[in-house]
């Protein structure tokens, strides 16, 4: 699995860009003062321990009208109590001093913040990105203040503690998808310095293997002058065993070759990044702890949280929604679905390595509302309605090696709008409806065997719902929301397929169905769904704690059925339907997913 980074300040700056951009810090009034409007603040405990009400960050006044999607990005030490950290924007500069800086000499409007972000103790040891939305695109802009309200006492980065002043705020001047780029400069020099790894291993290899080989001749050729009886059979021997040394040594001087190649291009792709990409004393978050070259170690780690940005990706080629989808390597799969009223045999794959779609062979059957699992790399289809809503019977197995569709054994009945999930070679079949009008739910869990092509049940599901979210992680299964066919549901409900039993796991925040979940690290993000209108909100569970923290909303809201996957650190998005307005989607988004960082500045 290939880490990325994130590049703070994703071109070259002028000095005068610097000046305007670097947003000079102002530590606020202490504590106890009475901020604007008669709002007294607790404390932010801002360097060294120096309790402040707010803290500024300032522009110079400039028309920052390019940076729209930036994000103002904090170091987060320590939170004492819990509370919400508001964020307002400056309409007139701060002209005095460092240091003289008090609630007079600050103006905005206390009654719109920018952002409104609850820290609690989990937060701590992060950094906060906070996005700015459009607010830098509306004009001059004279900075932020930052101001600590409902209870709030933490302690931020500052350059009067020990943390450098790189982190106090950093800038993403740059649009969404020139980050994305970025990221992915980044992870394709990773994996090429991998590549040229495995290939000085190969080269070692094969260069092992033509001197053994060389020696295999030697020995074959001594044996043909000692033993004449021998001769000719040795004499066979050596010249077989020369050969074998001829073809090392050429295998040796290609995988040679493959290892130069590849440690070429990462070095370009790192050359790239730090040369005139970044200036100097950008900061540069990545994995590891071994700077690049042009760079130097900070020495802090920390995760990256809160508020990412979505990128937009290649669309589908036609706009659809109740589909199914599932993830074979670097690619999303994306089966049926509908589209203006009529039910699809589409079947497509989203490239995410070249950012495109290919139109595969079509399904036997039209169908939506089904289920699309990956198992042993075959995808098998299970359920769903046909063009006339009749329940499809058949379950059927996807080959990518040769792009064929086969039928596999049929389930004991058809359903629809379930969920389904595989485990240790085995297919389960969660909830859904038994039958379409009227919709019948059904409790019953049933277990496909891949390598027997049998059928058999299990445990049932607690609550019988429709259209749930299902996702896998330490082998066992999480069954989250859904609908009932008069409410939406915030249940929980977690299955053990070696007990077999389930039990019940943290409610989500708010009810809601049709979602799609995914897993990475260990964790399960839920992304939109409906509670009667459609979510842009997302949400993300992590079993080891057994709690829900929310994560950078979606640009568009998504429901009923779009495609969904985990690929290289990413979650990508695509389809779906939006309501009460907007109907079916063609977009495809995606977020990367925060990781643990080492920061490092450009020298």
């Amino acid at each position: 699995m290939v880490l990325s980074m994130s590049i703070f300040s994703p071109k070259a700056l002028s000095a005068a860009d610097l000046v305007t951009h670097l947003f000079p810090h102002k530590d606020g009034a202490n504590v106890g003062y009475t901020i604007l409007n008669g709002n007294t603040g607790p404390s932010i405990e801002v360097g060294n321990g120096s309790s402040v009400g707010w803290v500024t960050f300032q522009t110079g006044g400039a028309d920052l009208s390019l940076t729209t999607g930036s994000a103002v990005t904090l170091f987060l030490g320590h939170v004492y109590a819990s509370g919400d950290l508001k964020v307002f924007a400056l309409t007139q500069a701060v002209t005095v001093a460092e240091g003289s800086v008090d609630a007079t000499h600050l103006v905005y409007n206390p009654l719109s913040p920018v952002a409104t972000v609850s820290l609690d103790g989990s937060d701590e040891n992060k950094i906060i990105r906070i996005s700015l939305g459009s607010l830098l695109g509306s004009g001059t802009f004279y900075g932020l203040a930052l101001e600590s309200s409902a209870g709030l006492s933490a302690d931020f980065g500052s350059k009067d503690s020990d943390l450098p002043p790189a982190i106090e705020l950093q800038y993403a001047f740059a649009s969404p998808a020139q980050v994305d780029s970025a990221i992915d400069a980044i992870a394709a020099a990773t994996a090429a310095s991998a590549s040229a790894t495995a290939a000085a291993g190969s080269a070692t290899g094969a260069s092992s293997s033509a001197t053994a080989a060389a020696s295999s001749a030697t020995a074959a050729a001594g044996s043909a002058t000692a033993a004449s009886g021998s001769a000719t059979a040795a004499a066979g021997s050596a010249t077989a065993a020369s050969g074998s040394a001829t073809a090392a040594a050429t295998s040796a001087t290609a995988a040679a070759g493959s290892s130069t190649a590849a440690t070429a291009a990462a070095a370009t792709a790192t050359a790239a990044l730090a040369g005139g990409f970044l200036p100097t004393g950008a900061g540069l978050l990545m994995p590891g702890t071994t700077p690049p070259s042009g760079f130097s170690a900070i020495g802090i780690s920390m995760n990256f949280e809160r508020d990412i940005p979505w990128v937009s990706k290649t669309a589908l080629s036609s706009a659809r929604y109740a589909m199914a989808s599932a993830v074979i390597g670097s690619k999303l799969y994306v089966a049926g679905g509908q589209a203006g009223g009529s039910k699809l045999t589409l079947f497509q794959s989203y490239d995410t390595t070249t950012n495109a779609w290919t139109t595969l062979s079509t399904i036997p059957t039209t169908v939506d509302l089904q289920t699309l699992v990956e198992s042993g790399g075959k995808l098998y289809m299970m359920g769903g309605l046909n063009n006339s809503n009749s329940l499809i019977t058949s379950a059927y197995v996807y080959n990518p090696a040769n792009n064929t569709w086969a039928t596999i054994a049929s389930p004991p009945f058809a359903r629809w709008a379930h969920g389904a999930a595989a485990v240790s070679g085995k297919i389960y079949l969660f909830g859904g409806f038994s039958a379409f009008s009227p919709a019948t739910l059904t409790t019953v869990t049933h277990v496909y065997n891949v390598a027997a092509n049998t059928w058999t049940t299990t445990t049932a599901m607690p609550t019988g719902r429709g259209y749930p979210g299902v996702a896998v992680v330490s082998g066992k299964i999480y069954v989250i929301g859904g609908y009932t066919g008069s409410s939406f549901l915030d249940t929980h409900e977690i299955f053990n397929p070696a007990t077999p039993a389930w039990t019940t796991g943290a409610s989500l925040p708010s009810a809601r169905s049709d979602i799609s979940l995914v897993t990475m690290d260990g964790k399960v993000y839920c992304m939109g769904g409906d509670d009667g209108t459609t979510l842009t909100s997302n949400l993300r569970y992590d079993p080891a704690t057994n709690a829900w923290l929310t994560f950078a909303p979606l640009p568009t809201g998504r429901s009923s059925g779009y495609a969904a996957g985990a690929i290289g650190e990413k979650i990508y998005l695509s389809g779906g339907y939006s309501r009460p307005v907007g109907g079916e989607i063609s977009s495809t988004d995606v977020y990367w997913i925060p990781k643990a960082m080492t920061l490092f500045q450009k020298n």
